[in-house]
C-alpha cells in the first residue's frame, strides 16, 4: 500500500504481474484489515455480502472493492448522483442507492448536499462545509437529494439483498447516525463486521472507551477491534459482557 500520489513513481508497468504483489483501495488501508478479518472465508473460496454507506467513488478510497474484485456482492449508497454510473458500469453485480442519510428525527424528503471539488468530503452539513471552505476546500455546487432514515434505508437494504450483509461500512462525513445505529444493526441481523467512521471528535487508543460511539457498539454487543483511520471496526459477539480490544 502506498499514497495515491505515490503511483507515478511506479516506472516499471509489469509490476503488476509480481506475484507477491498485494493491492489495496481503501485510504488508510482499512481493506486489508478487512481482507484479514474475513480471511478464512476468503481462503475457503466462500464470498458474502457488503453495504456501503457514503460509498464514495466506485474505487478511489473503497472500503469494499477488494471484497468486489475476490466475488464478493453488496449495496452501495451515496447522497452523490454522478457516482451512481461508475457503480452500474464497474460492479455489475452490485446495486446502488442515492440518498443522503438523516436522523430518524428528521421528516425531510430531500437535503441539500454541499459537493466540493474534492468528492470525498462533500456533506449535508452546512457546518462542516463551512468549516471545509474556511481550510481552502472549493465548493463545487449545492444540490437537492433525497434523504432516508437509518431505518428505511435497512429495510430497502433487507428487500434487495437475498442474505444480511457480513459487513457493513459506514463513512457520512461526520454525520451522527449512532443513536439510530442499534435498530439498523437490528434490522439487518448484525453484521459480522462493521467499519463505521467516528464522529466524536479527538478519539484516541487512551480514551476511546468514553465516547459515544463506543458506549453504543457496546450496548448491541459489538467489540471494538481495531482503530484505523478515524475508524472504529468492530465484530459481533452476543455471548460477551466485556469488550475485549486489539491494536
Amino acid at each position: 500500500m502506498y499514497p495515491n500520489w505515490l503511483q507515478k513513481n511506479i516506472i516499471k508497468n509489469e509490476i503488476v504481474n509480481e506475484k507477491y504483489l498485494k493491492i489495496s483501495f481503501s485510504q488508510n488501508g482499512e481493506d486489508d484489515y478487512i481482507r484479514s478479518f474475513f480471511w478464512d472465508k476468503i481462503l475457503s473460496q466462500n464470498t458474502g455480502i457488503y453495504v456501503d454507506i457514503g460509498c464514495y467513488h466506485e474505487s478511489l478510497y473503497s472500503n469494499t472493492k477488494l471484497l468486489s474484485l475476490i466475488g464478493w456482492t453488496g449495496l452501495g449508497i451515496d447522497a452523490n448522483p454522478d457516482l451512481k454510473p461508475q457503480w452500474v458500469n464497474e460492479r455489475i453485480r452490485d446495486n446502488f442507492l442515492n440518498y443522503a442519510i438523516v436522523s430518524s428525527n428528521d421528516s425531510r424528503e430531500s437535503i441539500s448536499l454541499y459537493r466540493f471539488h474534492d468528492g470525498a468530503i462533500n456533506t449535508i452539513d452546512e457546518l462542516i462545509a463551512n468549516q471545509w471552505i474556511s481550510k481552502g476546500y472549493k465548493l463545487k455546487d449545492v444540490i437537492n437529494v433525497p434523504a432516508r432514515t437509518i431505518e428505511q434505508v435497512a429495510l430497502e437494504i433487507i428487500q434487495l439483498q437475498s442474505t444480511p450483509p457480513n459487513f457493513l461500512n459506514i463513512d457520512i462525513e461526520f454525520v451522527d447516525y449512532f443513536n439510530d445505529l442499534p435498530l439498523m444493526l437490528a434490522i439487518l441481523d448484525y453484521p459480522e463486521l462493521l467499519c463505521v467512521e467516528l464522529v466524536t471528535a479527538g478519539i484516541t487508543l487512551n480514551n476511546f472507551k468514553e465516547s459515544k460511539e463506543y458506549k453504543i457498539l457496546m450496548s448491541v454487543h459489538y467489540e471494538i477491534i481495531a482503530l484505523i483511520g478515524g475508524n472504529f471496526f468492530a465484530r459481533y459477539n452476543p455471548d460477551t459482557r466485556h469488550v475485549t480490544t486489539f491494536f
